[in-house]
């Protein structure tokens, strides 16, 4: 099992996710993106008291992916109905490719090792670093000068 920050690339069968908000979108909206089918299964997280009810936003969530919608409803099946399922030895096989979210903020998605599914590299965001040479210049006249640049 691989443990990423939620919001990290993954691609699976050759097409890129943009991390758990993009999977809930594409998944939400039953169209598949580039042939690749994405369904959900949402756990509430569990509730004691009315408050709970109230203000408890989080889900344990399971995304499966296909490449039609037959697969889909297949792997769906077998996610919503363990029971109808127990027998089968190869439940991991069926689903296979999945990703969990345990549904908390900081909490990351959890990959099983598979072929399908590729996690991209985190890349650094590059910032431009500028500095100014000016030390003899006051800020207001380091302000004029920038001023004059838009007349």
């Amino acid at each position: 099992m691989i443990e990423v920050n939620k919001e990290r690339r993954i691609e699976v069968y050759g097409v890129c996710f943009g991390g758990v908000s993009e999977l809930k979108k594409v998944a939400l909206s039953g169209n598949p993106k580039n042939g690749v089918y994405v369904g959900v299964q949402m756990e509430r997280y569990p509730c004691f008291d009315s408050s709970d009810y109230a203000y408890e936003n989080r889900y344990y969530t399971h995304f499966v992916f296909a490449h039609s919608q037959e697969e889909l409803k297949l792997k769906l099946d077998v996610l919503n109905n363990p029971e109808k399922y127990k027998g089968i030895n190869e439940r991991e096989t069926i689903l296979a490719p999945m990703v969990y979210w345990n549904g908390d903020t900081d909490d990351p998605i959890v990959i099983p090792e598979c072929d399908e599914i590729f996690v991209h590299e985190k890349r650094e965001k590059v910032k431009p670093y500028t500095t100014q040479q000016c030390k003899d210049k006051t800020r207001m006249e380091r302000l004029m000068e920038r001023l004059k640049q838009y007349k």
